[in-house]
């Protein structure tokens, strides 16, 4: 679950700061780790072939069905996250006090059903005129004009 900076401050005091640049740095470093075992393995297995291919294949195997329970558990936890803060939110503001956690978690899920049931649309473009003006304005390229 979640923690906000309030909790965490409540629990550690002036060093909830340190503590989250700390867990900072921790993303940070496994993020890295995978755009580097991202460019040195093309393989569709995400986690099983970086791991597979760098600390064996029953590493690999232990690490495909750690992700994929995290995958399984993650998205009822971050409801209930999103209902326990949509309760305290309510109350704060005085709009419902006691409000059930039910009505909000079922409403985060329709939330995120709608974004999910939109579809994910590319980043990339394929028209560099329509993306990237700016980048037109200043490098228009063999034969055309700046704008």
């Amino acid at each position: 679950m979640s923690v906000t900076g309030v909790a965490a401050a409540a629990t550690l005091g002036r060093a909830a700061p340190l503590a989250f640049a700390v867990a900072a740095l921790g993303v940070g470093l496994v993020a890295y780790g995978f755009v580097r075992l991202a460019g040195e393995f093309s393989h569709a297995g995400s986690v099983y072939a970086f791991v597979g291919n760098t600390l064996g294949p029953r590493a690999g195997f232990l690490a495909g069905w750690a992700l994929l329970l995290t995958y399984l558990v993650f998205p009822p936890v971050s409801i209930m996250g999103a209902a326990t803060f949509g309760r305290a939110f309510l109350n704060t503001t005085g709009l419902a006090h006691d409000a059930d956690w039910y009505p909000l978690a079922l409403a985060a899920w329709a939330v995120i059903w709608v974004l999910a049931a939109r579809g994910v649309r590319p980043t990339t473009c394929r028209v560099p005129e329509v993306c990237m003006p700016c980048e037109l304005h200043r490098h228009p390229g063999p034969g055309r004009t700046a704008l």
